[in-house]
């Protein structure tokens, strides 16, 4: 992971950037994951008001954050490979 600060005296980070291996099964899952968002604009806006409530809730904690959208993104993944295999 790369995190870019606009200043790194208040430490605001502007972008994220996530890198994973080409094919794996974390790109693969990614994958998935993003075209089931946008194939699905009620999904989508779930996911939506699962972040905005997270980032009210932990605002300053990052971390907890990530965890909050994690059960979310399984489901979407699972979901999805159980309805196509």
């Amino acid at each position: 992971m790369y995190a870019k600060f606009s200043s790194l005296e208040n430490l605001v980070k502007t972008h994220f950037l996530h890198v994973v291996v080409h094919n794996s099964e974390k790109w693969n899952a990614l994958l998935i994951f993003r075209d089931q968002l946008r194939a699905n604009p009620n999904l989508a806006q779930e996911y939506v008001e699962l972040k905005q409530s997270l980032a009210a809730l932990y605002s300053n904690d990052e971390l907890a954050y990530t965890a909050g959208k994690e059960a979310f993104v399984k489901k979407v993944i699972q979901d999805f490979r159980s309805n196509n295999s």
